[in-house]
């Protein structure tokens, strides 16, 4: 998520600065997918890229503020057009959420499926998982951050499922087993893993291959009456 970082060098020159990095996936039943990534930064780190921007020490005003964060932040989907941005502010933190829906994560697979969370505005031009049968597995990777000192990081990825996955390497884990977490500060592993299925796939697989057995079955059991026919027939035609 190293892309998402526009003050790094403001956060060495800083302490007790803030950053909001978090991505929220959602993927529904019917295999939709909903993301929100939420980029936002403390008044202490805004004001500090803007006095190293403009060489300027002095308070910057919100109106200031938003206005360099429209010119780095929200530029950032100009050539996306299935992502929309909503402005966010909370307390001290000002940002963007940035919204992107996918209507079925069939388009976003492959087996060269290999994501980098970097590009996760990208993700609709992206593989993200793999499939083999029934069964979707993550290929997300994360290359990690340098972590200084005295800063204030707030930094995940998290996946909400229609059903419990199948397995996972999340940091924490909702109650009721579909929501994972992965805390992308305090991670020692640079993959995010998760596998899940869609069981009402499988019931309607199921019934197709029934439906295809069937349907040779009965098949060859008209071509078998035709030819018994036909070779009736032809056994009276020699009388």
């Amino acid at each position: 998520m190293k892309k998402f970082f526009i003050v790094s060098l403001i956060l060495i020159l800083l302490s007790g600065c803030g950053v909001k990095n978090n991505v929220f996936m959602t993927i529904n039943e019917d295999k939709s997918l909903n993301l929100v990534v939420l980029e936002a930064y403390d008044n202490e780190t805004i004001d500090g890229a803007l006095k190293e921007e403009n060489n300027k020490d002095k308070t910057y005003t919100d109106e200031e503020r938003w206005e360099f964060l429209d010119e780095r932040l929200k530029s950032k989907i100009k050539d996306l057009p299935l992502a929309t941005a909503e402005k966010y502010e909370n307390g001290d933190y000002k940002g963007y959420k940035f919204i992107i829906d996918i209507a079925n994560i069939d388009e976003i697979t492959g087996d060269g499926a290999n994501f980098n969370l970097d590009n996760i505005l990208q993700i609709s031009t992206s593989k993200v998982f793999k499939k083999e049968n029934n069964e979707y597995s993550s290929q997300i990777n994360f290359t990690g951050i340098d972590i200084i000192e005295n800063v204030n990081y707030d930094l995940s990825f998290s996946v909400t499922l229609p059903f419990e996955p199948l397995s996972h390497n999340a940091t924490t884990v909702s109650d009721d087993k579909k929501t994972l977490t992965w805390n992308l500060v305090s991670t020692t592993d640079k993959d995010i893993k998760f596998s899940f299925n869609f069981p009402g796939e499988e019931v309607v697989e199921e019934k197709n291959n029934n439906k295809l057995i069937i349907g040779i079955s009965v098949s060859a059991v008209v071509l078998v009456i035709v030819v018994l026919v036909i070779l009736k027939f032809r056994k009276k035609e020699e009388l």
